[in-house]
């Protein structure tokens, strides 16, 4: 038998060279790893940013989108709802030093009213309404009124609430007075008749109604009236719809909530109920410059024509993302936006309505 020849070398790799390799593996897996968690950083901190970016301006989308529908001045309010009474106002100078009120030009002066939590007011929402007025006239004490609306208009006037304002205006004819009677809504309007695109509806009141032009005083009726030709003068009714933003601690976050159709006990606006929206749930605490609200009236020194805006300061922070972040510069990197924005009412308000 003829034997295999033993071969007088083996092929293989010295230690030397398995420790090398194993190195180069090394910091080949510990560049990918660093590449990796470097990449999920930036991610969550990218995150973080337009999360950030988001909710500040779908607030300041919301808050503008209705302070341009404004019916009255809007009115400062603390965090239990009640109104901000007393106030110091600060004018010219020390209001733009505040940052609350913006630069000034010559001739003009800058002054601020109240620096709250929150602010009130009445909004626009709808209409035109024609309210059914009887024969006999309406009384200032009914707790029902009937009124007329067009379905097929676009978008067709919305249908009333609980603690929203009908403000009906009167017509000045054959000698009678013309005036806004504030009818305050109690409940949910029940339908009543419908003829083609006309859809009649009865809506409970909150007894009586106020004259708006007689400082809130009650109203003894709304007159029927009829022209030369003894057809009846149709009155037109417009809704008005009481409305609240409020910097609020809920939990453990501090939040920006909206409060539609709100309604009052003992003098405060009802903070709570279905009624509450809440808009952001990020708004920064920790800072000096806290987010806030006030009203800036800026009057022209010649004319002493003055306008009115609702100064907003908003601080929101992002921390969707804290547990990942965390340990990893998540404060360092942009995580909160702050801006102050100077809201115009795009309508003038009433001055006259609280």
């Amino acid at each position: 038998m003829k034997k295999r020849p033993i071969p007088t070398s083996l092929s293989g790799f010295t230690l030397v060279e398995v420790l090398v390799v194993s190195a180069l593996t090394l910091l080949l897996i510990a560049g990918v790893y660093t590449l990796i968690s470097c990449a999920n950083v930036l991610t969550y901190k990218s995150f973080a940013i337009n999360s950030t970016g988001t909710e500040s301006h779908l607030a300041l989308d919301q808050l503008q989108g209705a302070l341009q529908t404004a019916y009255t001045v809007p009115t400062p309010i603390d965090s239990t709802g009640a109104v901000i009474s007393g106030t110091l106002s600060i004018k010219g100078t020390a209001a733009i030093a505040s940052g609350m009120a913006p630069v000034v030009s010559a001739g003009t002066s800058a002054e601020i009213t109240g620096t709250g939590a929150g602010i009130k007011f009445k909004r626009y929402v709808g209409g035109p309404y024609i309210p059914v007025i009887p024969s006999g006239g309406l009384s200032g004490t009914a707790t029902t009124i009937t009124i007329e609306l067009d379905n097929n208009a676009l978008p067709p006037p919305p249908l009333p609430k609980a603690n929203d304002i009908l403000l009906i205006n009167t017509t000045a004819l054959q000698g009678a007075e013309g005036f806004q009677a504030w009818a305050t809504v109690s409940g949910s309007p029940t339908l009543v008749s419908t003829s083609g695109s006309r859809v009649k509806y009865s809506v409970p009141l909150t007894s009586p109604m106020l004259d708006k032009e007689k400082d809130g005083t009650a109203i003894t009726s709304i007159a029927y009236q009829t022209d030369n030709q003894g057809n009846a003068v149709s009155y037109s009714a417009s809704l008005l719809r009481p409305t609240a933003f409020l910097f609020s601690a809920r939990g453990n976050k501090t939040e920006l909530g909206m409060i539609d159709s709100y309604s009052m006990s003992n003098g405060k606006v009802v903070l709570t109920g279905n009624n509450y929206v809440t808009l952001t749930r990020e708004i920064d605490t920790n800072s000096s410059n806290p987010s806030r609200f006030a009203i800036v009236s800026i009057k022209n020194e010649i004319s002493m024509e003055s306008k009115t805006f609702v100064s907003v300061v908003l601080r929101i922070r992002s921390s969707d993302y804290d547990n990942y972040l965390a340990n990893k510069q998540n404060d360092g990197f942009c995580t909160f936006m702050g801006f102050s924005a100077l809201i115009n009412l795009k309508s003038t308000p009433d001055s006259t309505i609280p």
